[in-house]
């Protein structure tokens, strides 16, 4: 498993802080590569940006171009979790056959998640195994939430969504000490104002550090 360019970027831009991300995730996903023969790619989405890093099983391989949004309405049952992973597996903007997500303790951002992307629809039958390869066994997975490999798409633009979580850091910084919180209250209450506001939280973050800013 070999990280895409854009993803090598925003490794040497976090090495000073997260120095042993990169190779943790690399080791993560070749343990799962080796489990699941079909898996073509793993993603780690990070923080409250999104900031994505992707790993690709093929080095040579070409990252698929972007799948269509889709705009027609989804299963009737949002419900029903066999009928909604079975019109996803029949989506015309599928780019693989399974997909499967796991949530991903980490230090950047205070959240994040791993996706895994397979050729085989069937790659995922055994979760356990797949959480096992992870290290992540006490996760619940998300199956085929992303056919469309979305966040292949979004580790493309890695240093845009890095500078805005270097701004959401530097205004959950400035709540820490001017509230006196912990980190992880001052991040809910960026994202409170962020939702008030009806803006993303990066905009929101450089209006709580410069708020006479126009």
């Amino acid at each position: 498993m070999h990280f895409i360019p854009p993803s090598r970027e925003v490794l040497e831009h976090l090495e000073v802080t997260t120095p042993v991300l990169g190779a943790d995730l690399q080791a993560r996903a070749r343990r799962i590569a080796d489990r699941v023969p079909s898996c073509v790619a793993v993603s780690a989405v990070l923080g409250p940006t999104a900031l994505t890093l992707a790993l690709l099983a093929d080095p040579d391989a070409a990252i698929p171009p972007p799948a269509p949004m889709r705009t027609e309405p989804t299963s009737d049952d949002a419900l029903d979790e066999l009928a909604w992973q079975k019109q996803r597996a029949e989506d015309p903007d599928a780019r693989c056959a399974a997909s499967l997500a796991l949530p991903f303790p980490t230090s950047v951002g205070g959240t994040g998640h791993l996706t895994i992307y397979a050729a085989d629809p069937r790659a995922f039958d055994d979760v356990d195994l797949v959480r096992a390869a992870a290290g992540l066994p006490d996760e619940i997975p998300v199956a085929n939430h992303d056919l469309p490999m979305r966040s292949l798409d979004d580790a493309r633009a890695g240093l845009g969504a890095l500078a805005a979580l270097d701004t959401v850091e530097l205004a959950v910084g400035f709540l820490v000490g001017a509230l006196e919180v912990a980190p992880d209250e001052a991040r809910q209450i960026l994202r409170l104002g962020a939702a008030r506001r009806g803006v993303d939280l990066a905009t929101h973050a450089r209006t709580v550090l410069h708020p006479f800013d126009r």
